[in-house]
């Protein structure tokens, strides 16, 4: 009788220790790829789980169900989250890795070089009309194209229009802007990028008078910030025109 009473309270202590779960680790990151400085938030979602621990990959650790964690030194960190039962008795691992990266440089323009252009408008013709017989002296009075260069955020909030070259010829080209020093840092947006031709109407009443406007012989699109550089280079070409756009990071 004593051993059937002695087996009688073993045996519900077995079922209760072999009734506990086990659980499931599982983690969810609002961010893998980040740069250096970033803060990761990790969240469990493990199930059946009595405690949660955290190894950064970093040497730091922590406890909770939410948890985060700044990353100060660029590579790829392997973070681990450990799921356990009551008194430790069973567990699970999950894992992720976080990608730490430099943080992206500024990015300036340092010269535009206007490499080609088209020798005669598409609709035929010249550029420009040259005006003879005129009183005053008129800059700029020839059929070839008075090129500038102007650059602008396509939201209009920030504009640049670059120096004049009068009556370009193609034996000219090519034709450099330098901006090394003027410090023309591009911002994460799409600009427009212009190759206008300066001109001019003329009044000749009641006094002789010239009156100057722009016509966009070319217009391209880009953004700056993001485009992929040879050389610390994009080039833009299309339609006979090629331009390059230098840059500098720092």
């Amino acid at each position: 009788m004593k051993k059937v009473l002695v087996l009688m309270l073993i045996i519900p202590s077995l079922v209760m220790v072999s009734c506990k779960k086990q659980p499931t680790a599982c983690i969810t990151v609002d961010k893998t790829n980040i740069s250096v400085g970033e803060t990761v938030n990790f969240t469990s979602c493990a199930t059946d789980a009595q405690t949660v621990s955290w190894d950064f990959g970093n040497g730091s650790k922590a406890d909770g169900n939410s948890v985060s964690q700044t990353y100060n030194t660029p590579g790829s960190y392997l973070v681990t989250m450990t799921a356990k039962s009551k008194k430790d008795k069973k567990w699970d691992k999950a894992s992720v890795v976080i990608n730490v990266k430099e943080p992206p440089k500024d990015r300036f323009i340092t010269k535009i070089i206007l490499k080609s252009f088209p020798a005669t408008p598409p609709q035929g013709g010249t550029w420009d009309t040259t005006l003879t017989g005129f009183p005053i002296p008129l800059p700029g009075n020839g059929p070839e194209p008075d090129l500038t260069i102007t650059l602008k955020t396509t939201d209009n909030t920030w504009n640049l229009n670059l120096g004049t070259y009068n009556d370009v010829t193609q034996s000219q080209l090519p034709l450099t802007w330098n901006y090394a020093q003027q410090w023309i840092r591009v911002t994460d947006q799409n600009y427009q990028f212009n190759i206008v031709d300066n001109d001019f109407t003329v009044n000749l009443v009641p006094n002789p008078s010239v009156n100057t406007y722009q016509t966009t012989m070319k217009s391209f699109t880009f953004n700056p910030k993001t485009v992929t550089l040879t050389n610390n280079k994009y080039t833009l070409s299309q339609d006979g025109y090629e331009v390059e756009i230098h840059f500098e990071e720092r």
